[in-house]
């Protein structure tokens, strides 16, 4: 068998080859660093002839491109954690291969609109195919690269690497950076994102295109470029690539821009000859502010007509200091539009940064204006009147100060009337709404307003004459509410837990009640759903029982997928009605009275929970089953485990004719569930004596074991959890590049046509690691 020894190897050779070479180089010419840094890692089989592996997602631990070297043939299963448990695969290698390999095709875990996606760890199972000894035997690498304000870096890329630059940023109010290809045959991407890896602003091209990329930075500290570059033949590409720090013009209330983008691809050579060359854009940025009211920026663009083609893409980009929900703790907010016409963009406070590049002479004329009609009316019809000829923009402020739920309905139909419903709550985060109106409340979609500030903006079609209705009610954190059409609760909620609600009716009326009720997990994902009715009566001096409608209503739900912390419940009071007079007699807005019990049925669900510290060693416990007793039940094993290591569950049981278990693990604040039939991917055995195995994804979990029983005797379930050595693929963090060696050397500045070459700093680190 063959193996890498351990090592670690500098690439000084190389590196003074690249130095020595370039001591004469001019100090305005373009250079580089680039640090290249090779991680080789091996992790010998153990005593079962298995290994078992741990790779866990992290935005910060880049990868350029990884290998599998294959000494021998091997087989392997693939635990890829998902939505609903995990996704198992299985692959072979066969031997003497240097084979690319992808360690970082993690699976999402979605959420509500009001909680960031997260990335699920993945496991691995190893075996040598003929069942001897072997080693998995990986190598990563990382290609890194400096980037410095107002300097040009050219970066030499080769296909199927990805490159990560590193720019420190502490202060500056906007970048733009810019990206030149310098040859045809090939396509790229780039990506920003920031230091705690949060996306910030991407794009692409192909060919000798040169593109500048606006974002607005978040925090100071280093910031990462990913770029990747796929040439149609060979396997080099050469770009380079140029931020620069900007200082947005402000534009102030009432003021107008008007400017030309005067950059041009086709020129007309000193030989009379049209050439086409690459060049980069014209991009200008500006902020607006609108302190607490609602806004607009108006804009048109003049494009210039003629014979010629257009060389440079317009476009107008929006940008501010919020962000969207999205993976590694979400995207910088960012919105636009190619080859814009006219249009109207409302905002609410700021600063908002609007970005406008493109060429060929391009004119364009941006507006501030104030554009709001006031506080939104809530809880009352609002007449819509529009004969203008076109469709007319209002817009009007909505301040949330408690959590609410909200249901629009309206006699317009949905060509007649469009809603936007912008906020930006108060941890940053911007959410962006188009709710539907129909025409009674009952159909209308329920939407989760947090505390926050938020703009809406309505747009009636012309020869319009309707009303719409924004109703509007509170969440509160008491267990009793006068809720007028909607409103709901705070519930406390936490991992693994089980509840169940019930509602009852306080009025001290003849009334009949049928709502609507959703639970919510904290992220805002509907958890489970229904209607129902309640009902009371009234002889004068108490409250009687309705003789066919109760005056509470429970719910149980099953789940146990809450976040740690909160849950709450929205309720719609679509129908109040006398329930003496008919059912045709409905009271409009009334206070429906509703007191809410939330309780935990964990102990009518279990028969028994105990307690188990696997986190460094095995143990067992036992579950005593004695007659007499019921047919079912359900056990719980609440586990101290060690995140990325992979246990073995041993079961022994007495009296036992049926099993099926859940694994609930604590991830991302929020219970993860691992269904049996996930599980028993790895069931080995009988009723009596089996095991199957997990891997853990948190410090603590919930093993859930539903069995049945004969009840013939006494009988038990035993239950041993084993740690197994789980090596974690690892590597380190990208730093920044130092500044620019060729910089510091000096040298004699030479004309620009000179062509220098790429200082290249070579770190090769080989790591040997073997389980024991």
């Amino acid at each position: 068998m063959k193996h890498v020894n351990m090592k670690t190897v500098l690439g000084i050779t190389i590196s003074m080859i690249f130095l020595l070479g370039a001591i004469a180089a001019p100090v305005s010419a373009l250079q580089t660093n680039i640090k290249i840094k090779t991680y080789n890692q091996g992790y010998a089989s153990g005593a079962n002839n298995h290994t078992y592996m741990y790779v866990e997602p992290n935005p910060l631990d880049f990868q350029s491109r990884s290998t599998m070297n294959v000494n021998e043939d091997l087989d392997y299963w693939i635990y890829r954690y998902d939505t609903t448990g995990w996704t198992r695969q299985t692959s072979s290698f066969a031997e003497d291969m240097n084979v690319p390999y992808d360690w970082t095709s993690f699976s999402t875990w979605n959420t509500g609109p009001f909680a960031n996606p997260a990335y699920l760890p993945e496991f691995y199972d190893w075996t040598a195919s003929d069942g001897s000894d072997f080693v998995v035997n990986t190598t990563i690498e990382t290609r890194t690269f400096g980037l410095t304000f107002g300097q040009h870096t050219p970066v030499s890329v080769d296909r199927g690497y990805t490159y990560y630059g590193t720019l420190g940023i502490s202060g500056q109010e906007f970048v733009h950076l810019t990206i030149a290809s310098r040859q045809d045959g090939v396509s790229w991407s780039v990506a920003i994102v920031d230091p705690q890896g949060r996306y910030m602003n991407g794009d692409s091209g192909s060919e000798g295109d040169i593109i500048t990329i606006p974002f607005k930075p978040s925090i100071s500290g280093t910031y990462y470029i990913f770029l990747q570059a796929t040439p149609t033949s060979g396997t080099f590409a050469l770009f380079d690539l140029f931020p620069v720090a900007v200082s947005p013009q402000l534009i102030p209330a009432g003021g107008v821009i008007t400017d030309e983008l005067n950059t041009g691809e086709i020129v007309v050579e000193d030989t009379g000859s049209w050439v086409y060359k690459e060049m980069a854009p014209t991009v200008r940025t500006y902020k607006v502010n609108s302190r607490n009211d609602v806004a607009s920026l108006a804009y048109t663009f003049n494009y210039p007509n003629g014979i010629l083609p257009t060389t440079q893409p317009v476009a107008i980009e929006f940008t501010s200091n919020e962000f969207n929900y999205g993976h590694n703790g979400g995207t910088r907010y960012d919105e636009g539009s190619g080859f814009p016409s006219n249009g109207q963009y409302f905002f609410r406070g700021g600063p908002y940064y609007v970005t406008v590049y493109g060429g060929d002479g391009t004119q364009y004329t941006l507006y501030h204006q104030s554009s709001s009609q006031g506080a939104l009316p809530l809880n009352q019809k609002m007449h819509l009147e529009n004969y203008i000829g076109s469709t007319a923009a209002q817009s009007y402020t909505l301040d949330i100060d408690q959590p609410s739920i909200l249901r629009v309905n309206s006699t317009a139909t949905a060509g007649e009337l469009s809603i936007a419903l912008t906020g930006s709550s108060e941890d940053g985060y911007r959410s962006v709404r188009s709710p539907n109106h129909p025409a009674t409340i009952q159909a209308a979609n329920e939407y989760y307003l947090p505390v926050g500030k938020y703009h809406v903006e309505l747009y009636v079609s012309n020869n319009v004459n309707e009303w719409v209705r924004f109703n509007v009610g509170s969440i509160v954190d008491e267990t009793t509410t006068d809720i007028v059409n909607v409103g709901g609760f705070f519930v406390d909620a936490h991992l693994f837990q089980m509840y169940n609600m019930t509602l009852y009716l306080n009025n001290q009326d003849n009334v009949t009640v049928n709502f609507e009720y959703s639970i919510y997990d904290a992220s805002g994902a509907v958890r489970v759903s229904g209607s129902t009715t309640v009902a009371n009566r009234w002889d004068g001096s108490q409250i009687q029982a309705h003789p066919t409608i109760p005056n509470n209503r429970t719910i149980n739900y099953g789940g146990q997928g809450y976040y740690e912390g909160f849950a709450f419940v929205g309720i719609c009071t679509y129908q109040v009605s006398n329930n003496t007079q008919g059912a045709t007699n409905v009271y409009m807005n009334y206070p429906v009275s509703l007191t809410i019990d939330w309780q935990n049925r964990m102990n009518d669900i279990y028969a028994d929970i105990e307690t188990l510290d696997v986190g460094a060693a095995s143990a067992w416990t036992n579950f005593s089953l004695p007659l007499p007793g019921s047919g079912s039940g359900t056990y719980g094993l609440l586990l101290n485990t060690t995140p990325g290591t992979w246990y073995n569950v041993s079961v022994k049981t007495g009296d036992v004719t049926g099993f099926s278990s859940t694994l609930l693990s604590a991830y991302d604040g929020r219970a993860h569930s691992t269904p049996w039939g996930d599980l028993n991917d790895e069931y080995v055995g009988n009723i009596a004596d089996f095991s199957f195995q997990f891997g853990a994804i948190s410090d603590n979990s919930l093993l859930s074991m539903a069995i049945s029983r004969n009840l013939g005797v006494d009988g038990f379930l035993w239950v041993q959890l084993t740690p197994l050595p789980t090596p974690q693929l690892s590597v380190e963090k990208i730093t920044p590049v130092g500044p620019n060696v060729l910089a510091m050397l000096g040298g004699v500045a030479l004309p620009a046509a000179v062509i220098v070459g790429v200082v290249v700093i070579v770190y090769i680190v080989y790591v040997k690691k073997f389980k024991q």
